[in-house]
């Protein structure tokens, strides 16, 4: 239907932006330009730079697009995001998750709607990152001019939804709640294991409690870091 787009915007001059983990840059901008990416042939993008960016996703059907700004994969995220379904059209529903979260999704009641088999590796995240790309095409767990709800027991996540046809239009969001800072979700681990804290990238400075430097910490026990 519509070519499916990224539109990378750079905020300083000198931007190196990379694709799906690779230490080499796919190109450079300087500040205000922007540069395209098309999703026509991959089922995700990771996309990270060495300094700010914007990302704006676009995507629609027949003539008419829509798009949404996206946050950083560490932005908070949302436990539980209602939504509603225009109309019977076709809905699609785009899920972004930390591992071990992808067990935990409840759409409407029904802990069995989003199968944790949908879910794949975000290319070059380590299989830190999770995805899943849904398909709704009749209304039995989606129903058409009501709220719905979608929840997750343990993990924040992020979702995109994309509702119509080529013969009506195009409803596109991205749900999530925006943060400056987050270092993930609340973790039970038992002894002699260890939890990975991420302050997330293109932050000025870090400094953590052990006087550490860099985005990560690993914690291995209680306390306050």
């Amino acid at each position: 239907d519509i070519d499916e787009k990224a539109f990378v915007t750079a905020t300083a001059a000198n931007t190196k932006v990379f694709l799906d983990g690779s230490n080499t840059p796919i190109f450079t901008l300087n500040a205000g330009e922007t540069q395209s990416l098309s999703l026509d042939n991959a089922a995700t993008l990771y996309i990270t730079s060495d300094k700010p960016i914007y990302t704006w996703h676009v995507s629609g059907f027949g003539c008419e697009q829509g798009g949404a700004i996206l946050p950083t994969v560490n932005c908070r995220g949302s436990q539980q995001i209602g939504f509603t379904r225009s109309n019977a059209d076709f809905f699609g529903m785009n899920l972004l998750v930390r591992a071990g979260g992808e067990t935990e999704f409840v759409l409407n009641g029904d802990a069995n709607v989003v199968n944790p088999q949908s879910f794949k590796d975000v290319p070059g995240t380590g299989g830190e990152w999770l995805y899943a790309q849904l398909k709704f095409n009749s209304t039995t767990f989606i129903p058409a001019g009501q709220g719905s709800l979608i929840t997750n027991n343990t993990n924040s996540f992020q979702m995109g939804i994309i509702n119509g046809d080529r013969t009506s239009a195009t409803r596109f969001g991205y749900f999530s709640n925006f943060s400056g800072l987050f270092i993930g979700d609340d973790a039970s681990i038992c002894e002699g294991e260890s939890y990975r804290l991420d302050a997330g990238i293109n932050h000025s400075s870090y400094l953590w409690s052990d006087g550490s430097t860099g985005q990560f910490l690993t914690a291995s026990a209680s306390g306050q870091y």
